[in-house]
């Protein structure tokens, strides 16, 4: 948040203030994925990477379809979480990403 205050001249107290707002007008201008794969493709690029990644939550929880079973619980992290997919080029760097999923 520091930095991002800094970048836009306001106070950090002012960007935690509007951090939903901030984050609704980056999702807008985010590339669809045929838009990320099709720039990628014209910058050159040969291939893309996708990857994918548990974040670590204990801040949600939401009951399954099965009795017992929450969707947020990953049986693999032994955790609740969300499921994060990223898509990048070759050296590293992302060009898209997934809103977070159920970690389930």
């Amino acid at each position: 948040m520091t930095q991002l205050a800094r970048d836009n001249a306001v106070s950090k107290s002012t960007g935690y203030d509007y951090l939903h707002e901030g984050i609704d007008v980056l999702a807008t201008r985010s590339p669809s994925l045929h838009g990320a794969l099709l720039a990628a493709k014209v910058a050159g690029y040969r291939h893309v990477n996708i990857d994918g990644m548990l974040v670590e939550t204990d801040r949600c929880g939401t009951p399954g379809p099965t009795p017992g079973v929450d969707l947020w619980w990953s049986g693999e992290q032994h955790n609740h979480g969300g499921n994060v997919q990223v898509i990048t080029v070759p050296d590293g760097w992302p060009i898209w990403t997934w809103q977070v999923a159920a970690g389930s």
